[in-house]
């Protein structure tokens, strides 16, 4: 991949590949960022929230939807800045997509931008939160996809729906992609090992996920803020280690990078990979 990224091979000891020497106002800033986005998260997610209420009170019986109406405004206030600033990982990354395509955790479905249509003959998006669908179906049909792609409107958690729902069997699909959706999905490592079978041989599993850090004084702030950021962002969490749980298959080809514009006291440091079966 052309990208430098800091480079992190899965049969090697996890490496301390961030930026070492980091400025006291850089380290404040990766820090303080994910406290700020949490605080911020609320004050958006409140009036989101309060106004679905008032519109159909019924709502307040309801508390799963009422998550998914906080975290959907959430992720359409930030998910374009988010997007900006991890463009030229996610663009090459994506590019790799062919064939028959599961992507999960879909929401407006800002990376399909990446994704060459000319290569991809299907695409399964799996979105749970209905609220995301208009900008989804906007999204996919901007991309190129109109005619090939279907939008299945439950968890990557039910994965084994996936069968009765498309069609699909195991070892039927050519990519599978998980963009920041492995973090909040319940199970995590029971919907990998599912997506795994449904991969067929010489199948490519594309993640970029935010993931548990290596540096323990992180790691501690990390589990300190979790169960208020996961409670805010529809049960995502900071202190998974999404990537160790990917490559922990028998792959033919695995690897893993960290993202060298992020020091070791980002509350939320990236992984970029691949891994191919």
């Amino acid at each position: 991949m052309g990208i430098q990224f800091e480079r992190r091979l899965p049969v090697a000891p996890r490496p301390s590949t961030f930026v070492d020497h980091v400025p006291f106002g850089r380290k404040l800033t990766e820090i303080a960022g994910t406290l700020i986005m949490l605080c911020q998260s609320v004050l958006i997610a409140l009036p989101a929230v309060l106004i679905a209420v008032m519109k159909r009170p019924s709502l307040l019986l309801d508390r799963q939807q009422r998550r998914r109406i906080a975290f959907g405004s959430i992720w359409r206030y930030f998910g374009p800045s988010i997007d900006d600033l991890y463009r030229p990982y996610k663009t090459e990354l994506l590019a790799m997509a062919e064939g028959v395509v599961i992507d999960i955790g879909s929401g407006t479905g800002q990376n399909l931008k990446y994704l060459s249509h000319d290569k991809i003959t299907r695409l399964v998006l799996i979105e749970f939160n209905s609220t995301m669908y208009p900008a989804l179906t906007r999204s996919a049909i901007d991309a190129g996809f109109e005619g090939k792609f279907e939008i299945l409107g439950f968890g990557a958690e039910d994965a084994h729906r996936i069968k009765k729902t498309t069609g699909l069997t195991p070892g039927s699909v050519d990519t599978v992609i998980s963009v920041l959706a492995l973090c909040g999905i319940p199970q995590s490592q029971e919907v990998i090992d599912s997506l795994y079978e449904y991969l067929k041989p010489g199948g490519q599993f594309l993640f970029f996920e935010h993931c548990a850090s290596p540096h323990e004084p992180t790691l501690f702030w990390q589990r300190l803020i979790n169960p208020i950021w996961t409670l805010v962002m529809d049960g995502c969490e900071l202190d998974r280690p999404t990537g160790d749980m990917i490559i922990n298959h028998e792959w033919t080809e695995a690897q893993v990078w960290r993202l060298p514009i992020e020091s070791r006291f980002s509350l939320s440091p990236k992984e970029v990979g691949f891994a191919r079966k």
